[in-house]
């Protein structure tokens, strides 16, 4: 396979090691039939993807050999756009199992948790004749969580301009902390990006958002524009550690400024 980055090199690998490759959700989980190729391979992988706050294209090498000899699909076509994984930034990250599996609710369901390996087509109809195509990493639980509830303080914060649903979405993102996770500590930021610097801060419980999805607007308000380093200082000031950011192109170019000032790992 090839491993295909804007402006770099190119690393091939061959196409029985593709999905061993590719599955980068945890460290130590790469396996290769070539034990000379391996140490070489997740070197260069560890330098060309690890800590890239940025879409990763794999592609299965069939497919690139066929298409330069002229076969529009080649008979093995994938194509992952993939994302970073929170252990690219902190390779030795400890993690601990998902507090779901506790849960009654979850104890009752076959599948609860979803396979690293699972993944969704971009297209959904398609012919026999066509290519395999794109497809994502599938979100959902996984077995393996990296945080214990009880050290958790997150924060919401929501920004720019308005829609629909905002509000539920605040309110889902407090209930599945709560409810599913364990987690206590919630805080809503008011009034956009300002809020964090402002001081102006909500204990957001399952009680507080219990209704909130039947207004319209945002139930923690929202600005425009912010001071990088003052969210920044605010964020470790206040001993936070997952943040929630809720928002648009403009909102998440905040959030990617946020992250390169200090490498905070944003949600």
């Amino acid at each position: 396979m090839e491993l295909s980055l804007s402006n770099t090199s190119s690393l091939r690998i061959p196409q029985n090691d593709f999905l061993s490759l590719h599955n980068c959700s945890r460290p130590g989980s790469f396996h290769f039939s070539n034990k000379k190729l391996a140490s070489k391979s997740i070197s260069l992988w560890r330098s060309l993807i690890w800590r890239q706050p940025h879409l990763v294209r794999l592609e299965a090498q069939t497919a690139i050999e066929s298409n330069a000899s002229g076969d529009k699909h080649g008979d093995d076509d994938f194509i992952v756009e993939d994302v970073p994984h929170l252990t690219d930034f902190f390779p030795d990250l400890p993690s601990y199992t998902n507090p779901l599996k506790k849960s009654q609710a979850y104890a009752i369901v076959k599948k609860t948790f979803v396979s690293p390996e699972d993944m969704v087509a971009k297209e959904i109809i398609v012919q026999k004749d066509s290519p395999r195509g794109i497809h994502f990493r599938r979100a959902g639980p996984r077995e393996k969580v990296f945080f214990t509830p009880e050290e958790v303080r997150a924060c919401i914060v929501t920004c720019g301009g308005l829609c629909p649903g905002i509000n539920t979405v605040i309110r889902e993102i407090v209930c599945g902390l709560k409810n599913m996770y364990g987690v206590d500590d919630v805080l809503g930021i008011q009034g956009g990006y300002s809020g964090f610097y402002s001081k102006n801060t909500l204990n957001l419980t399952t009680k507080v958002v219990n209704d909130i999805h039947k207004r319209g607007g945002t139930f923690l308000q929202t600005s425009r524009g912010h001071d990088t380093k003052k969210i920044v200082d605010n964020i470790q000031d206040r001993g936070i550690n997952q943040v929630y950011i809720i928002g648009g192109d403009g909102t998440q170019k905040g959030a990617a400024a946020i992250y390169k000032l200090k490498n905070v790992v944003l949600r």
